[in-house]
């Protein structure tokens, strides 16, 4: 009579079995990617540490770091984190393994808590290391300048490992709760945020205002918020198992699925379709009236619009990021401690992921330019209808940010060079929406002293837009800091105009 199997054993021969496939990792595999992973701590990650370590020790620097308003910024940072690790589990949870092992882990008679533990676990220890080191930095800096105690300093460093996993228990909230609803919880810990900001007194009962109790690590700081937030720790950590076994198996198999796919095209270099996975998909409006009787120009804007309200997580999503942008670039010209070029650089990365929400248009107007021009309108003519939209969100969504900088007491922030980056990047986008398929020249090889740079070359026309626009937002906030607003206006006015030749020159060709 045969003994049966336990659960380690059932669980350790599917994975053993999952290896033993061609496509699973052997152990020269996992010997290549820890040689991989030390040479990148060896060569880029300790120098941007080092790197980041010396900016921050700067005098402006620390001045800000100790200032009266950095514990808000830290309480709205930790309630951003946890809001962003919900959407984020509602797309790729913790608990995610290949369609293979879902398929036989997951869909067995075993608990889900017993077999997804591993990968949740990895994952949250994965993100909680993070979060913890993004924490220790500015501890680090703050000791090593003086004023500090090593007390307050682990305190700080402590709570921030604490959040890191409250932070892990709502990505994993937000994978059990799936897409359809997923937004719910995002927007319930937003507003809470907000509404702790406008109210600090109701802090004193959130995790994130327990953090930013303990910053600065000075003597201000309550070592004492550490009790409440191992408290809360404990309760989440207590409920993963039950969170596990709710995950239900449908959207398991379809995250694992849609990432595999996005592993491919990742891997092959086609980063559009990739990015097309998480594309939301129209819900709402199937009976709005999205082409009224009005001038071209308003007919396009109002079927723009239609389109990009019919997925309104997306595009709220989308006005957020428009308006962290503008919040950043009015900052880069306000001469606030941090350098200009790295508020703008970060403003100009948002501002472009925001803008992804509202120009879909571009990316129908490039699609006609092989096609007749079965309504009349030329590929120029498409691209022009479709951008009045795009603009008076992205001039609205960023002056807004900036907006509200200027509300925070940074008065100098520049509205007017928020808005003129928001107009550049729509240009960007169209740029970007009218770049084709890859050349299969760029797939060659391309041997050099440094090894095969094909790779670098794909990454190079792939990220060509995102390059261009945080070139533009520099340029703009540099020129601006430097010899005015009218020097400014001119850098933008240029840019643009090379841009829209770009653009111009994409769509001629065939």
């Amino acid at each position: 009579m045969s003994v049966p199997l336990s659960a380690s054993d059932r669980i350790g021969t599917v994975r053993r079995l999952h290896r033993d496939r061609t496509e699973g990792r052997t152990q020269a595999d996992t010997a290549f990617w820890a040689y991989v992973v030390v040479l990148l701590l060896a060569m880029v990650v300790v120098p941007l540490v080092l790197g980041i370590a010396s900016v921050l020790a700067e005098p402006e620097v620390l001045a800000a770091l100790r200032s009266d308003r950095s514990d808000s910024v830290v309480a709205a940072a930790a309630g951003c984190l946890l809001a962003a690790a919900a959407v984020l589990g509602a797309h790729r949870g913790p608990a995610h393994l290949p369609p293979f092992l879902v398929t036989v882990l997951a869909g067995n008679d075993l608990p889900r808590a017993r077999t997804l533990a591993r990968p949740f676990v990895t994952s949250a220890a994965g993100l909680t290391l993070v979060v913890t080191a993004a924490a220790a930095l500015p501890a680090v800096v703050l000791l090593r300048a003086g004023g500090t105690g090593v007390a307050g300093a682990v305190a700080f460093v402590a709570g921030s490992a604490c959040l890191g996993a409250v932070t892990a228990t709502a990505w994993l909230a937000g994978q059990r709760i799936g897409p359809r609803h997923g937004w719910v919880l995002p927007v319930a810990l937003l507003a809470a945020t907000a509404l702790t900001a406008v109210a600090p007194a109701l802090a004193v009962v959130t995790p994130w205002g327990w953090v930013a109790d303990l910053w600065p690590p000075t003597a201000q700081g309550s070592p004492w918020a550490l009790l409440p937030l191992a408290l809360v720790t404990l309760v989440c950590l207590d409920a993963v198992p039950r969170l596990l076994n709710r995950l239900r198996g449908p959207l398991l198999l379809d995250q694992a699925g849609r990432w595999e796919i996005v592993g491919t095209a990742a891997y092959t270099g086609d980063f559009a379709a990739a990015l097309a996975m998480f594309r939301a998909r129209p819900r709402l409006g199937r009976a709005w009236w999205a082409v009224p009787t009005a001038p071209a120009p308003i007919r396009y804007a109002v079927r723009d619009l239609v389109g990009a309200l019919r997925t309104p997580v997306r595009g709220l999503t989308g006005l957020f990021f428009l308006g962290v942008g503008g919040f950043l670039t009015g900052l880069a010209v306000a001469g606030t401690a941090l350098p200009a070029w790295l508020l703008a650089g970060v403003g100009a990365v948002a501002t472009y992921a925001g803008l992804g929400t509202v120009t879909d248009g571009f990316r129908h107007a490039a699609d006609t330019r092989s096609a007749p021009a079965l309504y009349g309108y030329g590929t120029a003519e498409l691209f022009g209808l479709h951008a009045l939209t795009p603009v008076l969100l992205a001039v609205a969504g960023t002056v807004a940010g900036a907006v509200v900088a200027q509300r925070a007491g940074w008065e100098a922030a520049g509205l007017l060079e928020a808005g003129l980056l928001g107009i550049l990047l729509v240009v960007v986008r169209a740029y970007d929406s009218a770049k084709g398929m890859l050349p299969l020249i760029l797939l060659t090889p391309a041997p050099s002293p440094a090894g095969d740079l094909s790779g670098l070359m794909v990454l190079a026309w792939q990220a060509d837009a995102l390059l261009i626009s945080i070139t533009l937002a520099v340029t703009l906030a540099l020129a601006t800091t430097a010899a005015g607003l009218l020097m400014g206006l001119g850098a933008a006015i240029l840019g643009g105009a090379v841009v829209i030749a770009l653009t111009a020159w994409r769509l001629r060709q065939p």
